[in-house]
C-alpha cells in the first residue's frame, strides 16, 4: 500500500515537472511570435508586455507575401534566391 502512494507521488512530481521544464521550453517561441504582433515602439518599451496592447499584422503579412508557394517553378527559384547564389 505505502509503495503505491510513493509510485503515485513520483509520477505526479515527473509529471509536474515535465510541464514546467515545458513551459520555459516554449515562453520563447510565445515570446518571439506575440513580438511579431507589435509595433516596433510596443517591443522595446520598458517594462516589457507580455501580452500586446494593440495589435499589427504588418510583420507577419509580407513575409508570408514574399514567399514562394511553389517551389517547383524553376524560374521563379532563379529569381528568388539570385542574390544568395552568386
Amino acid at each position: 500500500m505505502n509503495n503505491i502512494k510513493t509510485y503515485k507521488l513520483s509520477i505526479v512530481l515527473i509529471v509536474i515537472s515535465m510541464c514546467i521544464v515545458l513551459a520555459i521550453v516554449l515562453y520563447p517561441f510565445i515570446w518571439l511570435f506575440l513580438s511579431s504582433l507589435k509595433f516596433e515602439m510596443d517591443i522595446v518599451k520598458f517594462p516589457p508586455e507580455t501580452l500586446p496592447e494593440r495589435l499589427t499584422f504588418f510583420a507577419i503579412f509580407p513575409c508570408l507575401a514574399e514567399t514562394p508557394l511553389t517551389y517547383h517553378d524553376k524560374e521563379y527559384f532563379h529569381l528568388f534566391y539570385h542574390d544568395h547564389i552568386y
